[in-house]
């Protein structure tokens, strides 16, 4: 069993992302004013060719028409604008299209003519976030956003789940990140080496041991392995007829009886 456990688990790999150092935002509301917040919350993620970084200059006040994909959720730098970035809030899933803007501006680019309808935010990295609430106080959040109050800044903002939500051994929205959606000590394995966009949260275990398997789990058992990557990790070991894996997941079989609890739908 442990040659195919091995294998299986390989196939899974995984890389880890480090925070971003604290930045200030730069808050321009449909009040007109602008006011400097100190904030780490802005994690981008964009790609050589994606959308550039910090100090990129934004678009023109009247290029609202080229930012269709703005404030929406992502996976990619593919299902942006150009110019825009796929980001997240940093300690929250669920990225979203960030279009540019100049930090040292007063942050019309987040938000050309008012056409959002929302205050916004401009980041020293360049990039824009947006308060959920509109001007007349209503959550607009996209869908897979929703309002959190984030401390990092002065008002609730966009975002996804927080992270950990999904908890170890849970179905994970960012394969290949050590988080935002699972657990200290515990990384989103899976993703496009599986076929899926989710993973799994797999705990380490350089201890050997293993977290609890949650409550919705039924008939099945984690299993510490060294798969020779940067930390060992657990995974849930299933039987096809007598197991219940954690949702989202189903159990593939890695032996003729056994199989691994992996998002449904992914293949080795």
């Amino acid at each position: 069993m442990r040659p195919h456990l091995l294998l299986c688990l390989a196939v899974l790999g995984c890389a880890a992302e480090a925070p971003p150092a604290k930045s200030t935002l730069r808050i321009a509301g449909s009040g007109g004013g602008a006011a400097d917040v100190e904030s780490d919350g802005l994690e981008a993620e964009d790609d050589d060719d994606g959308g550039g970084g910090g100090g990129d200059e934004g678009p023109d006040a009247d290029s609202w028409d080229t930012l269709a994909r703005a404030y929406q959720s992502c996976v990619t730098e593919a299902d942006c604008d150009a110019g825009s970035a796929c980001t997240e809030v940093q300690g929250y899933g669920a990225a979203y299209c960030a279009p540019a803007c100049d930090p040292a501006g007063d942050g019309s680019e987040c938000d050309p003519d008012g056409a959002l309808g929302a205050e916004t935010f401009c980041s020293d990295a360049g990039r824009c976030v947006r308060a959920c609430a509109d001007d007349e106080g209503t959550d607009t959040c996209p869908d897979a956003l929703a309002c959190q109050e984030a401390d990092a800044f002065p008002s609730p903002v966009c975002a996804g789940e927080e992270a950990g939500s999904a908890g170890y051994y849970g179905t994970c929205t960012h394969p290949m990140i050590e988080g935002p959606d699972c657990p200290e000590s515990s990384s989103c394995f899976g993703g496009a080496l599986i076929g899926v966009e989710t993973g799994v949260c797999l705990p380490w275990c350089d201890d050997g041991l293993c977290e609890p398997v949650p409550d919705s789990a039924v008939g099945v058992s984690p299993f510490c392995y060294d798969v020779g990557l940067e930390h060992p990790v657990c995974a849930l070991i299933c039987s096809p007829d007598g197991s219940t894996c954690p949702s989202g997941q189903a159990c593939t079989l890695v032996t003729s009886s056994l199989g691994l609890c992996i998002p449904e739908g992914a293949s080795f």
